[in-house]
Formats: structure tokens, C-alpha cells, sequence
């Protein structure tokens, strides 16, 4: 029996070597399709990223203009804010810093010209609060600073009074001295007069 299986022995091995083959030709086959899937997948993944980053690079130098926008608006209204404080100080200061103790009835002539400085820093005043509506948009602050100019309002009204008071005084009190002036000069003329005539007689 066993010379009557040796020729199938070669049959055999070739079917077991053919068995071996298909599954190893199968498997080949599997890892072949699987590398050709991995590729393909990897080449996919790889435009996902690419569009990915992309996309992102794209939102990011979007986001640092709207950042570089944002600070530059930030920037303006904070220099609105220190200038209307500013001009603000100088205003009310130029009020407070207003006395009369320095003049007199004959020494009030550089205060004819106060008025118009003082309305210069007001109105210094009123362009840093144009500015500031341009980009300070909190309504707390415009009505803080809408207060606070009311109230000077009323404090340059008193200094504008006193003022005109003091300088209408001034003037009357030296229209009167010079008229006295006149009366007396007259008057000691026509004194003279009479003297020089008593003593002639």
C-alpha cells in the first residue's frame, strides 16, 4: 500500500502546495488591497488636514484683524477718554483758578480779555467730547460727562457774571475818577481865576 501511494504522493503535495498558494496568494491579495485602501485613506486624511489648516490659517488671520481692529478702536476710545479728561481739567481749572484779588479799579484791563480764554478751553472741551461720542458708545460715561458739563455750565455762568460785574464797575469807577478829575481841574482853574483877579485888584 505504500508503493500504491507514492504517485500520488506528487499529487498530493501539489494540492496541498496549490491549497497553500491559494490562501497565501488570498492573504497577498487581502494585504495588497488593504496597503491600496491604506493609501487611499491616507491621501484622503492628508486633504482633510491640508483643508483643515487651511481653513484654520484662514480663521486665525481673520481673528487677528478683527483682534488688531478691535485694539485699535479700544486705543482710540481710551485716548478720547484721557483727552476730553484733559480738556475737562484745563476748563474747570481756568474756572476755579478765576480771582480777582490780583485786580483793581485801575489795574482790570487783562481781564477784559478772560472771556475769550475761557471760552477757548471750552471749547477745546466740546471737540474732546465730539470725539469721545465718536467712540466711547457707554451711555454711563456720556451721561457722567454730560453731567459734569452741565454743572460747569452753570460755574462759568457765575465766573462770567462776577466778571462783567467787576470789569462794568471798574469802568464806571474810572469814567467817575476822570470826570472828577475834569471837574476838579475845572474848577481849580475857575479857582485860580478868581485868585489871580483878587490879587490884581
Amino acid at each position: 500500500m505504500s508503493n500504491s501511494l507514492i504517485p500520488f504522493i506528487p499529487t498530493i503535495l501539489i494540492l496541498g502546495l496549490a491549497i497553500y498558494m491559494k490562501s497565501f496568494i488570498k492573504k497577498k491579495a487581502e494585504n495588497f488591497a488593504t496597503k491600496k485602501d491604506i493609501g487611499e485613506i491616507t491621501t484622503i486624511v492628508e486633504e482633510i488636514k491640508k483643508q483643515y489648516n487651511s481653513e484654520l490659517e484662514f480663521l486665525r488671520s481673520k481673528l487677528s484683524l478683527y483682534e488688531q481692529g478691535f485694539n485699535s478702536i479700544k486705543s482710540f476710545e481710551r485716548n478720547a477718554l484721557i483727552d476730553i479728561g484733559n480738556k475737562y481739567s484745563a476748563w474747570v481749572n481756568s474756572l476755579l483758578n478765576f480771582n480777582l484779588i490780583f485786580y483793581s479799579y485801575d489795574f482790570y484791563e487783562p481781564l477784559i480779555q478772560l472771556p475769550f480764554i475761557l471760552l477757548q478751553k471750552h471749547l477745546e472741551f466740546d471737540i474732546a467730547e465730539d470725539n469721545l461720542h465718536l467712540y466711547v458708545h457707554d451711555m454711563q460715561i456720556i451721561n457722567k460727562a454730560l453731567e459734569l458739563k452741565q454743572a460747569t455750565f452753570e460755574l462759568e455762568g457765575s465766573v462770567f457774571k462776577s466778571l462783567s460785574l467787576f470789569v462794568t464797575n471798574c469802568k464806571l469807577y474810572n469814567q467817575k475818577k476822570n470826570w472828577l478829575k475834569k471837574w476838579v481841574l475845572i474848577e481849580l482853574s475857575k479857582f485860580m481865576q478868581i485868585t489871580s483877579k483878587n490879587k490884581s485888584r
